[in-house]
């Protein structure tokens, strides 16, 4: 059984009967896309003030929800020209993850091409060579979800050092 409880612009939550015949609420959340900019030395990550951080500055993921009726590769570009005012063309699927439980999500992992050096123009690139990013890592500079993500990406995109 799998009854809607609630249906927002960005969640939707049902009631499911289990296999055990019991009746859990699960959210699903609609699919995403993510972004690793790479420009075959480096990865550039975004650098975002966030208010539950009360202000202060993160690193982390470029992503945005995917629109209705917009395809993930639509929603890549549209998603970098709305945060960091580039328009581009070059990119590929890393992976996709689906992820399942009382949260589900679908979410699009994609690396862009970018020029070396275009980082300076654009003041919200965070740059990391290979073993900065994995000491950021294994420092707790992350968080669980992002960093899983970025050790993947690491072993995707076949880096050299």
């Amino acid at each position: 059984m799998k009854n809607k409880k609630f249906e927002g612009n960005f969640v939707s939550v049902f009631l499911e009967t289990d296999k055990d015949n019991k009746i859990r609420e699960r959210v699903y959340l609609k699919d995403s896309v993510n972004i690793i900019f790479f420009d075959g030395k480096s990865v550039f990550l975004i650098k975002e003030k966030r208010w539950e951080n009360n202000g202060e500055e993160v690193v982390k993921i470029l992503s945005g929800l995917i629109e209705n009726g917009e395809k993930p590769e639509e929603s890549v570009q549209r998603e970098i020209k709305e945060e960091i005012g580039l328009e581009i063309e070059k990119f590929k699927l890393l992976f996709e993850h689906n992820q399942i439980g009382t949260v589900s999500q679908k979410r699009y992992y994609f690396v862009v091409s970018i020029k070396s050096g275009v980082e300076q123009s654009i003041k919200i690139l965070q740059k990391y060579e290979k073993k900065q990013l994995i000491e950021s890592i294994m420092n707790g500079d992350f968080g669980i979800t992002t960093s899983g993500i970025l050790i993947r990406v690491i072993k995707k995109l076949n880096w050299e050092t």
